[in-house]
């Protein structure tokens, strides 16, 4: 039997992965702060949609002089570690 309570929460965790990702508070998503390291990066497009989405991740955070920007990217690597789509080709996502 399925538990209620744990479908509720399972969508909440999902609309807030979804905010982060979808939303910002300047309309800019995370998919185009990251498309804008790449842009700023030495990356070519088929470099990036040749890359894992890891692989890619590490090189941008390698690349960027700003903490924050690192910080944010390792965050994203570590969440890309979780659900599983660390092995992604980065040009699957769109990026590149």
């Amino acid at each position: 039997m399925i538990n209620p309570l744990k479908v509720i929460a399972c969508c909440q965790i999902i609309n807030t992965i979804k905010g982060q990702l979808l939303d910002s508070e300047h309309g800019e998503t995370v998919l185009d702060k990251i498309r804008q390291l790449i842009a700023g990066s030495n990356l070519k497009t088929d470099d990036v949609k040749n890359l894992t989405v890891a692989a890619l991740l590490m090189k941008l955070i390698k690349s960027s002089n700003s903490e924050k920007d690192q910080s944010m990217l390792a965050e994203l690597l570590a969440m890309s570690k979780r659900f599983g789509i660390d092995t992604t080709n980065a040009g699957e996502l769109g990026l590149g």
